[in-house]
């Protein structure tokens, strides 16, 4: 790759009012490519990785969204290095150092990538840490036309950019790591495409799927790329408060959002996280967590926004739903094995484990069903219901919610994710098809078409 690089050790860029400096040694230290080597990173890449790279041929500016710890530095790594295998320029830095944090170093590290590169396409991590940093990137991308690429731990300040970006800025959504990305972690492969399940053929897709046997490994450390593999539950609880959530709580968030009592916004998270399910009604809360109900509302909204916490609205209208509450999950099923520990049902889990795949997984659009007496169903996605039982048998008695649900709504087909009964159980009013969780968190897609 040819540059541009002066020889001096650093280079100055000369401002009307002050003179920025970025050393030559930050330069070369963040991006090999210059010394004619790669960025080190892991071979196996995220199933969202072609999208990604796609995004980024169109142009524009990409941003890297997600929470804390589920591998966005090595993605963009990642396809920095499939860039420069195809002849592209590319630039790398990260603000991780206080001394470039601020805008007026942003502006000298753009400013260097044009120095020394013709048309390159610049990769801003830890962008997130500089207030303002939308308007000098909407100055670069319009004068110049760069491409950016944009990353953080911080996504909500990321997120928080779309305004002065509109039309400009892609956002992609990088969820915590999924159970067939998991297993081909453990494997050191990039992940397979698992099945369509068509719930009019369900046999079909079970003689295509096999026990991977990593279910336990999965419920105790997936979700997050450097747990996989990880000795031990003491380990991973510490990973998961320290480096992502206590991160998110106590700097992230403050940052972006006027936030007065942080150990309540923990409270909040951990009851959650310890009690997946929950149904979550402020006014019940406020003598537990010591806050009004307008308050707690509006951090549980906070930590949504930091994809803390999923939340699932029952099906009816918007006053009902917001009235009647909702059910809360922690992100991934490893957050509720973890933090819930021995106070924890493995079904709890499990549900957390299933309603991560239909929002990230499949991509459905999930509400829960609630009517008269206890007769509710965990999820309804895009239609399909689904109860999750996870339990040694199931018996008839099992399925009375959700066949009366497919009554109710005239639905043929409602889903049962078990621990381990497979097959297909006809009612007078449609299939309830039960496959157990192993096998649905390996599907690509569910389909009743």
């Amino acid at each position: 790759m040819q540059t541009r690089l002066h020889k001096r050790h650093t280079l100055i860029l000369t401002y009307s009012l002050y003179i920025m400096k970025v050393d030559e040694y930050d330069i070369q230290l963040y991006n090999p490519q210059l010394r004619g080597k790669k960025f080190e990173v892991p071979p196996t890449k995220r199933k969202i990785f072609g999208k990604v790279e796609r995004t980024l041929e169109v142009g524009g500016i990409t941003s890297i969204v997600g929470l804390r710890r589920v591998g966005k530095t090595i993605l963009v790594k990642q396809l920095l290095n499939s860039l420069i295998d195809r002849g592209r320029e590319v630039f790398y830095f990260s603000f991780d150092e206080e001394r470039y944090a601020v805008q007026d170093g942003l502006d000298s590290v753009i400013r260097t990538a044009l120095e020394i590169m013709d048309s390159p396409i610049v990769a801003l991590d830890e962008i997130s840490r500089i207030r303002g940093w939308s308007g000098i990137v909407k100055k670069y991308h319009d004068a110049a036309g760069i491409r950016f690429l944009l990353s953080g731990s911080s996504s909500l300040e990321i997120t928080k950019g779309k305004e002065s970006l509109a039309g400009r800025l892609h956002d992609i959504y990088l969820p915590p790591l999924q159970y067939m990305e998991f297993v081909s972690f453990l494997r050191g492969r990039d992940p397979e495409e698992g099945p369509v399940m068509d719930l009019l053929n369900p046999e079909r897709t079970f003689a295509r799927l096999k026990d991977r046997r990593c279910l336990e490994q999965f419920i105790s450390r997936g979700g997050f790329p450097e747990l996989v593999g990880a000795g031990d539950d003491d380990f991973a609880r510490k990973y998961i408060i320290s480096s992502t959530v206590e991160k998110i709580i106590f700097e992230d968030l403050p940052k972006a959002f006027d936030i007065k009592d942080e150990n309540a916004l923990f409270r909040i998270w951990e009851l959650v996280s310890a009690n997946p399910s929950m149904l979550f009604v402020p006014s019940n809360l406020e003598h537990v967590i010591g806050l009004s109900r307008e308050t707690i509302s509006r951090y549980l909204f906070y930590l949504e926004r930091a994809y803390l916490v999923n939340s699932v609205f029952r099906e009816g209208s918007v006053t009902s739903k917001m009235r009647k509450g909702r059910k809360v999950y922690p992100p991934t099923a490893c957050i509720a094995y973890q933090i819930g520990r021995d106070d924890t049902s493995m079904g709890a889990v499990a549900e957390t484990a299933v309603l991560d795949k239909l929002l990230n997984g499949f991509g459905m659009k999930v509400r829960f069903h609630s009517g008269k007496g206890r007769s509710e169903v965990d999820f309804i996605a895009d239609g399909i219901p689904i109860e999750v039982k996870y339990q040694a048998t199931i018996t008839p008695s099992d399925h009375h919610n959700l066949v009366g649900y497919m009554r109710k709504r005239g639905v043929s087909r409602g889903v049962m994710v078990t621990r381990s009964n497979s097959g297909r159980v006809e009612t007078k009013y449609g299939t309830v098809v039960m496959i157990p969780l192993e096998l649905f968190l390996q599907l690509e897609k569910m389909t009743s078409a």
